[in-house]
């Protein structure tokens, strides 16, 4: 009821269009002055009636005052057997930030986060900001706090509301939700850790979040694309990415040409299925199974050919002044055959999506690769240059299996559209003709 409050006193206060920042500073500011906050998503629910008295166990340590907050994983009861699209995020809630609690812990992770008020207001060395420190005592009586719905209450909220509220003010930049990304929680939990908080990640044998999670590909996948985009917008706001990012693209450049030289190529296999390996180590040990794994892995694949694309291209698009991305509420009410095609292990691919077609025509142009790869090297026996270039494509294809089914075998509502499958066949072929006819002239 204080997010629907908070929303109407936004509205009335002239800010006709109010982002998830605008209501956590209402009901950060004037709504609640308690030390110790908790900020959990609308479709996520306690599981566990003792976490506040152990996430209290935390932050009444003294040696551990300088923690902004502490993270719960995020758990998701519901998935199918497999978690066909990998919605777990094993490494993302689990594995990474176990190994993150060692140092300055792990980032903000959106939901089932307990924050200690004051890291809201500056940096843990400084005393908190005056503009908190006013919107707490603007609802204070004598020391007696003024009641939600009292008179002195509502008129700070509807000044905190007000379209106009936070212009040459410090909210959003040095104190509250820090603005400018689309990923407001990873921004902010990393630039408290700049500032020199702490945080710590506590995951309990009984779970104390549960929450809901998308079980159409296309919901995911467009959730996906929201991030990347906001994920985007964080190195090129803040310099001490820069750096990461180059080298890792210089990396990714150094593969790519080492794949024409055959003495390297041993030494990048040798790398590609030990980091597969210890991949695939880490995620059986923290309690996941082989084929969730394997799922796991192959939805990263596809998420790079799709939402991750797309997500820079909207980025750049962005950039460029073009196009201005939003906040989508991810859809989670699917009919009950969407609900039974999940449980059965199926992708869901009824409906036109672009993120659809380079899917689609991803696994047919690593199809073709792969049959004309094969007949080359029955043909003429270059076994040793093919080597490389047969295995990236038959892992492609190994992983692209549920697309081929989608697009040739089922004939249920989840089935690849007509269009889409005519598409990707038509563009897998102009890509061959198109790399045969360089071949042959370039050689």
């Amino acid at each position: 009821m204080k997010i629907v409050a908070a929303y109407l006193l936004a509205i009335l206060g002239g800010n006709t269009n109010p982002s998830v920042g605008d209501l956590k500073t209402i009901l950060g500011s004037v709504m609640s002055n308690a030390p110790i906050l908790l900020n959990l998503d609308c479709d996520m629910y306690s599981n566990d009636p003792m976490v506040v008295h152990r996430a209290m166990c935390f932050f009444l340590d003294p040696p551990l005052s300088t923690i902004a907050f502490l993270q719960f994983p995020q758990i998701f009861p519901g998935i199918n057997k497999h978690d066909i699209y990998g919605n777990e995020y094993k490494r993302l809630f689990h594995i990474n930030p176990l190994g993150f609690d060692g140092s300055l812990g792990p980032n903000y992770l959106g939901s089932g986060t307990f924050f200690q008020r004051r890291a809201f207001a500056g940096k843990p060395s400084k005393p908190p900001h005056p503009e908190l420190v006013r919107g707490q005592s603007s609802c204070m009586n004598g020391g007696i706090r003024e009641p939600t719905c009292s008179e002195a209450t509502m008129e700070a909220a509807h000044a905190v509301a007000a379209s106009n509220y936070e212009q040459g003010s410090e909210w959003g930049s040095t104190i509250g939700y820090r603005y400018g990304s689309l990923v407001e929680d990873y921004y902010t939990g990393y630039l408290m850790q700049c500032e020199g908080w702490r945080s710590a990640f506590y995951s309990p044998p009984e779970p104390a979040f549960l929450a809901d999670f998308p079980i159409c590909l296309l919901d995911m996948l467009s959730q996906c694309r929201r991030w990347s985009v906001g994920l985007l917008e964080v190195p090129f706001s803040s310099g001490p990415y820069g750096p990461s990012l180059s080298s890792s693209m210089l990396s990714s450049r150094s593969l790519l040409c080492s794949l024409a030289s055959d003495p390297w190529i041993y030494l990048y296999t040798y790398l590609f299925l030990g980091s597969y390996g210890q991949d695939m180590i880490d995620y059986i040990m923290e309690g996941g199974t082989f084929a969730r794994w394997w799922n796991d892995q192959r939805i990263w694949l596809i998420r790079g050919v799709s939402c991750f694309l797309f997500g820079l291209f909207d980025y750049l698009l962005q950039r460029m002044g073009i196009s201005i991305s939003g906040f989508h509420v991810t859809n989670k009410d699917v009919d009950d055959q969407v609900v039974k095609r999940y449980k059965q292990g199926l992708f869901e691919f009824g409906v036109d999506s672009p993120m659809f077609f380079t899917i689609s025509a991803t696994a047919v142009i690593n199809l073709v690769a792969l049959v004309v790869g094969g007949v080359r090297v029955v043909m003429q026996g270059d076994v040793e240059e093919m080597m490389a270039q047969l295995f990236i494509s038959g892992f492609a294809v190994v992983n692209s299996w549920p697309v081929y089914e989608a697009m040739v075998v089922r004939r249920d509502g989840g089935r690849m559209p007509t269009k889409i499958t005519v598409l990707a066949a038509l563009s897998g072929c102009a890509f061959y003709l198109a790399s045969e006819f360089a071949r042959r002239n370039w050689t």
